[in-house]
């Protein structure tokens, strides 16, 4: 009888083990925790309005730093936790912070980029020695976003996109009708970019000033702004590391209101009003609302930082990080060239260092 008891007692006991075991194992597979070797930007935000807002979106965290969470915490086969990574990932999630390399994310529609831009773009290389410029073409945006947000509203939008309309622009200088899926899908897929790596996404018209190396220490994350304060200039941004809070937050708020506008307008709107500065500045302003732009992940706002002029500006500036040269080249036609340049263009890889280049294919 004795036994009987006994062996019962154990099954109690094994069971209550294996269900507090599960139990932990999913809070601790959901939760945000505060580990030593956890991403930065996973730890010690709190912000109860995003959590909540963020709560069923595909953008919590990137996938990367979910596995290595769930590793660190459970140690468990049980939550499968491994998630290969491409050499890309590799290379600037692994490598590059071990080598303290500086990745800066650049695009365009092809490899061949318009010669008055060569200038800004080797600039970056001169402001840091250990930068180097990851280069994406349309078909390569296209592969990346494939293969890393299948079956989410994001990847929805990203197709809508593709099938874009004739749009006329009034406050453009020609009339003609424009093509601008291509704009828009570039809009987002930066702001995917820098919430799946961090570092740097500067347009081709943005040249360096100065290195950004020890700006992006202590967990920052940058936006910047237009003149006009009604729209952010959605071709500067910066983060330290992946998943920061606020590109979490921007990357959800713009495919939600795209998703939610629904395939026809998602694809016949503008990019200024739709995925570029003026729902960037919206995005903003409502995460400082709720969650503040302090605290331990801090949100800079460029403004002041930022040089829109000639030569005589910049040495008026000798603070200035950037000097964006501001040539539109996506709004002047369908082609993005502007009137006032010769439409010719040099390949990337002729005027790149091999060393200092990721060419993503």
């Amino acid at each position: 009888m004795k036994s009987k008891h006994k062996g019962i007692a154990t099954l109690a006991l094994i069971l209550i083990i294996a269900g507090y075991s599960f139990l932990s194992i999913g809070r601790s597979h959901k939760f945000i925790p505060t580990v030593k070797d956890a991403s930065k930007s996973q730890r010690n935000f709190q912000c109860d309005w995003l959590e909540n807002r963020l709560k069923d979106s595909d953008f919590i965290r990137p996938r990367h730093v979910t596995a290595s969470l769930a590793n660190t915490l459970t140690k468990s086969k049980q939550l499968n936790p491994h998630i290969e990574m491409d050499a890309l990932d590799t290379e600037i999630l692994i490598r590059g912070p071990r080598n303290k390399t500086l990745f800066l994310h650049q695009t365009w529609k092809s490899t061949c980029v318009y010669s008055h831009k060569v200038k800004e773009m080797k600039s970056w290389l001169d402001s840091d020695d250990n930068l180097l410029t990851v280069f994406y073409e349309d078909d390569a945006m296209d592969a990346w976003v494939r293969k890393r947000f299948m079956g989410t509203k994001a990847f929805t939008v990203w197709n809508w996109l593709a099938l874009d309309t004739a749009y006329t622009d009034p406050t453009l200088s020609t009339k003609e009708p424009l093509h601008f899926g291509g704009v828009k899908r570039a809009d987002l897929f930066r702001l995917m970019l820098m919430w799946y790596y961090g570092g740097l996404y500067m347009d081709l018209d943005v040249r360096a000033l100065r290195s950004w190396r020890e700006l992006l220490e202590g967990n920052k994350a940058y936006m910047a702004w237009e003149p006009d304060p009604k729209y952010a200039l959605a071709g500067i941004f910066a983060a330290d590391g992946a998943g920061h809070p606020f590109f979490s937050f921007l990357l959800d708020f713009i495919v939600t209101e795209m998703h939610a506008k629904g395939r026809a307008e998602a694809r016949d709107c503008g990019p200024v009003g739709c995925t570029g500065p003026e729902p960037v500045a919206r995005a903003y302003r409502e995460y400082a609302k709720h969650c503040g732009v302090g605290g331990e992940f801090p949100v800079v706002s460029l403004a002041n930082e930022l040089v829109q002029g000639t030569r005589e500006d910049i040495e008026k500036c000798p603070g200035c990080l950037v000097n964006h040269i501001g040539t539109c080249t996506w709004c002047t036609d369908h082609r993005g060239e502007s009137d006032s340049h010769p439409r010719n263009c040099v390949e990337v890889m002729e005027f790149m260092p091999p060393d200092r280049l990721i060419m993503v294919k």
